[in-house]
């Protein structure tokens, strides 16, 4: 596909993201990690900038060298399978069990909208915002109009009719931008990748993707959700506790947050999250619950009843 078809650089990454994956790649050993490159394929190689960045000594050996021997403990019987789940999971989980088994288990899949995308577009052209507003200081409101044009898209309407909405959107960015500059001008990380461990019965890791992560020294750490009326189905206490756990997340990362807050980027409306110790124990406690739930296959409807005709409420005895 040529290039110019798409934008390239978006799906390809760049540094930052190969060190994000090589991260990722080594924190998954548990006992043993080897790391091996090519000395020479048709051309002499250099060792990795990440071998070179996690201070590693680098040296050759050769087929007859031999390797070391390395003994790999058994594992205890104590120790359990690791589960990896989504923030995403534990919101749809404590929203209602059986309707998370249904869809995200079951495979059922929600009716198809027009405006499907609605919400992920609008993240996109913020994030793009951001990041020339870093790498380039442009002034977002005076690149709003080639942004929107070059990067908002929904797949199953005309391009008049995305144009059309386009421009509503731009009429609710620009007030938003204008009252909350910082959302942009100070972003630190935007759609930061996060992970890390939820300690309870059950070993589980929790991943997730922060909208935006942004700091104005002095140990202030903010974390920042959008949410847009038009594609976003979730409530403001299930946004709260997504954004609880992404600054727990942090926290055990040894990033302790201090603020957080819920950015309706289409109604121009914020809204703080308590993220005090009392708040965020209660966070940590919902998802150990709900991580526990799902690995039990616990799918039990909402236990105050059907909270209204969802996705899959014709296919639901509890509706």
């Amino acid at each position: 596909v040529s290039r110019t078809l798409f934008d390239a650089p978006r799906y390809e990454g760049g540094e930052d993201a190969e060190r994000k994956l090589f991260f990722v790649a080594v924190t998954r050993a548990r006992d043993v990690l080897v790391l091996s490159r090519f000395e020479r394929q048709r051309n002499s190689r250099s060792p990795s900038l990440f071998l070179r960045e996690a201070g590693l000594p680098v040296r050759s050996v050769r087929p007859d060298d031999g390797f070391p021997r390395v003994s790999v403990r058994p594992p205890r019987a104590d120790e359990e399978t690791l589960h990896v789940l989504t923030v995403g999971d534990v919101v749809a989980y404590l929203r209602c069990p059986h309707q998370y088994r249904l869809r995200n288990l079951w495979g059922y899949e929600a009716p198809l909208r027009p405006d499907i995308g609605f919400g992920r577009s609008v993240h996109h052209v913020l994030r793009v915002l951001a990041e020339r507003v870093k790498e380039r200081g442009d002034d977002p409101l005076a690149i709003l109009d080639e942004v929107l044009r070059d990067h908002f898209h929904l797949p199953f309407r005309t391009r008049e009719d995305t144009m059309a909405v386009a421009g509503r959107v731009r009429a609710n960015l620009e007030a938003y931008l204008r009252d909350h500059p910082e959302v942009v001008m100070r972003a630190d990380e935007v759609e930061a990748r996060l992970e890390f461990l939820l300690d309870g019965n059950v070993r589980a890791a929790l991943s997730g993707r922060v909208d935006v992560i942004h700091g104005a020294g002095n140990g202030f750490l903010e974390v920042v959700d959008y949410k847009t009326a038009q594609d976003d189905d979730r409530t403001e206490r299930e946004a709260a506790l997504q954004l609880r756990l992404y600054a727990l997340g942090l926290g055990k990362l040894g990033r302790p947050v201090t603020g957080a807050r819920i950015d309706a980027v289409t109604d121009n409306r914020v809204t703080p999250v308590d993220v005090g110790d009392s708040a965020m124990a209660q966070a940590e406690a919902l998802a150990r619950g709900a991580v526990e739930g799902i690995c039990n296959r616990a799918f039990r409807p909402a236990p105050e009843g059907c909270p209204g005709l969802c996705d899959v409420g014709r296919i639901c005895p509890s509706a």
